[in-house]
């Protein structure tokens, strides 16, 4: 690596919102095309969430 690199490339704490972002994509894919599938990204905010 080179040496006037930052130790650390990756800020952890920007994640998160990256992440509730693709389960609410999720959600809303499954509301428009597969409505028994819901209860998969409506579980996982529920347990960030809850």
């Amino acid at each position: 690596m080179n040496s006037t690199a930052p130790p650390h490339l990756l800020d952890e704490k920007l994640l998160r919102p990256f992440e509730v972002e693709q389960e609410c994509r999720e959600l809303i894919y499954a509301a428009r095309f597969l409505p028994r599938w819901r209860y998969a990204p409506m579980g996982v905010l529920r347990s960030w969430y809850g």
